[in-house]
């Protein structure tokens, strides 16, 4: 499985020569989401404004051998925003549960920007609308 943005997958190997697979947190990146999602809690931006923003800042996906490190695009920005791993849950075979990785934010912050992300759940306005 390829961890979220903001955790590389790493193999390591004990000292009796197996291979460990995990995550590790990426502190460059988690800084960007932790942000992403403390702003995005203050109920004063779209997404699309913060994506903008937080791409303006350095949020990339990660490279790998094949791809180059390319800035997010909104589904995928969408699907961070929204994935309770950030929180320490995973997810398996449809069910929650405690995840043994770091979280990057606390679960009550994962919990408000879903509940902003609800439809019908007040939005932020847009800055340039004429109205």
């Amino acid at each position: 499985m390829r961890a979220p943005v903001g955790y590389p997958n790493v193999r390591r190997t004990d000292n009796q020569g197996r291979e460990l697979r995990t995550v590790e947190v990426d502190p460059e990146r988690a800084s960007l989401i932790r942000w992403a999602f403390e702003t995005y809690a203050q109920g004063e931006t779209s997404i699309a404004t913060l994506l903008r923003d937080v791409t303006a800042r350095g949020l990339t996906t990660v490279p790998s051998p094949k791809r180059r490190s390319k800035p997010l695009g909104k589904a995928t920005f969408y699907s961070l925003l929204t994935n309770p791993y950030y929180a320490g849950v995973s997810r398996y075979k449809g069910a929650l549960h405690p995840g043994a990785h770091e979280p990057l934010i606390e679960p009550a912050l994962f919990d408000h920007v879903q509940s902003l992300l609800t439809p019908g759940a007040p939005t932020a306005t847009r800055a340039s609308s004429p109205c």
